[in-house]
């Protein structure tokens, strides 16, 4: 470990828009201030690109082997007493299936949510940022419905189409939440922007 961190020590970053992220199959996840970037912006037809992460509705997260750490019906449970929970947790069924579009199955990952007549990865797409906006309030996390190659609705050309508006979690990549770069294996063989600091 030691010998691959020195040899990455001196690296330098800068976004080459190579396109290699946008086909990595990374998970996109969307920000309130991204949807209100958006709305500013009056760049309505992004919606369609995003959907529900089916973990954050899934009482067994991916296949039974965990929840993922972001679950809403979890921080219901934690918000609400048991005799509530059932009531909140039928609010956020209709909510749900009253505002979003679903639009059948994704990849085939084992991921059943509480709504079982979805079946396995619903795709669910909101019907307007303002619902994006009220499914954050209720803790689902929203993120970009990757197209079947895996690729991100957004790169065109190679190249990303919303560059100057792109997500938060694109602008950071490929830096670490605490601010530093990613520099193993994988990311330096992804992201031609870091390149060794020859100054």
């Amino acid at each position: 470990m030691k010998g691959r961190e020195q040899k990455y020590k001196e690296v330098k970053y800068k976004c080459v828009q190579c396109g290699n992220c946008c086909r990595a199959g990374f998970e996109v996840v969307i920000e309130k201030e991204d949807v209100e970037r958006w709305i500013k912006l009056k760049q309505n037809k992004f919606f369609q690109f995003i959907q529900i992460d089916p973990k954050c509705i899934s009482p067994t997260g991916l296949g039974g082997y965990h929840i993922e750490e972001v679950n809403t019906l979890k921080k219901i449970k934690r918000e609400y007493n048991k005799n509530e929970v059932k009531d909140k947790l039928e609010e956020l069924k209709n909510f749900i299936l009253n505002n979003h579009i679903f639009i059948g199955n994704g990849v085939p990952l084992p991921i059943y949510t509480f709504i079982p007549d979805l079946g396995r990865t619903p795709i669910l797409i909101p019907k307007s940022f303002p619902i994006i906006l009220k499914g954050l309030e209720w803790g689902l996390v929203y993120s970009l419905k990757f197209e079947l190659d895996g690729y991100c609705p957004f790169l065109q050309e190679n190249l990303c189409s919303i560059h100057k508006i792109k997500p938060n979690v694109c602008r950071s990549f490929p830096y670490n939440k605490n601010g530093e770069l990613k520099i193993d294996d994988y990311f330096i063989k992804i992201c031609k922007g870091i390149t060794e600091n020859s100054s």
